[in-house]
């Protein structure tokens, strides 16, 4: 649905002023879908891209990816379906290569589709002290380096069995699409006392109704056609993104935004030591134990 430059400014200014005039601290969750709510696009196409060139796709698994593609990801079983295909990808690949790949895709493919309303939304979580949660259907590897830039203090993902080092191309538990994302937000409130009545959610997601209504602040985020239409009845607002530059000049405005953000996390840490992660954190980021 096509908004005013006006009408989008007002919606941002307006989910800002919640987010100003809600508790404080840490108590309050700030739930982040990733993919088409955090960046623009699918993750997941990058890594596709990426072994297009490498010449790494053979023809079954290119026409069964374009089938699974023309028929889109409507039910759990249309994502189980996807998953075979895109971890099976993966199959016999070790967890260091795989990070790797992520964070150079990351750089190179991913960063460049942040979206700037986001990340002002990020900025005022921070300012109020929430925490700050990374949840999405992909894998660690596509999600992790997005969470450190933006400051997540965790990350939900589906997660993948690792046996001896190497991926099994399974997952390792329950992915986190439609209600296994909400399972796996009420999990973690429960851990870290985080009150979900104050927090808040944001999807652009059909899938993800049971995701934002786990929240006492949900908020539709360029929201797809299903979404949308349950939002209006159920009154929760929305949020419109704006255009965004072309070419080198996108580039170089999401890289002044990354910068940014970084200079905005070191000044926030300066004044104390950093400390590592406790082990179930760090089990948490590489494994998005749910």
């Amino acid at each position: 649905m096509p908004s005013s430059p006006e009408r989008r400014r007002a919606d941002l200014r307006s989910a800002l002023n919640a987010i100003e005039d809600s508790e404080p601290g840490p108590r309050v969750g700030a739930f982040f879908d990733y993919d088409g709510t955090v960046i623009r696009g699918f993750s997941a196409a990058a890594f596709y891209e990426h072994r297009l060139r490498k010449l790494e796709i053979g023809p079954i698994e290119l026409a069964r990816t374009l089938l699974a593609r023309g028929r889109g990801i409507h039910s759990e079983a249309d994502f189980a379906a996807f998953l075979e295909i895109s971890l099976g990808a993966w199959r016999g690949r070790t967890v260091p290569e795989l990070e790797e790949l992520g964070r150079s895709l990351f750089k190179h493919a991913i960063a460049s589709r942040l979206h700037l309303e986001v990340w002002e939304l990020v900025q005022a979580h921070h300012a109020m002290g929430h925490t700050l949660v990374l949840a999405s259907s992909a894998t660690h590897f596509q999600i992790e380096p997005m969470a450190r830039e933006l400051g997540a203090a965790h990350t939900l993902c589906t997660p993948v069995e690792v046996i001896d080092g190497r991926l099994t191309g399974r997952t390792a538990g329950v992915p986190l699409w439609a209600a296994g994302k909400a399972q796996a937000i009420r999990a973690l409130a429960g851990e870290h006392e985080i009150d979900l009545d104050a927090s808040f959610g944001y999807s652009n997601g059909d899938e993800d109704v049971e995701f934002l209504a786990a929240v006492g602040h949900p908020t539709a985020v360029e929201p797809e056609d299903g979404l949308q239409a349950e939002a209006q009845r159920r009154g929760w607002p929305a949020l419109r993104r704006a255009g965004r530059p072309a070419g080198p000049a996108r580039h170089r405005a999401y890289g002044g935004v990354l910068r940014c953000l970084r200079r905005r996390r070191r000044r926030r840490c300066g004044d104390r030591p950093a400390q590592p992660l406790a082990r179930d954190d760090r089990r948490d980021r590489r494994g998005c134990r749910i």
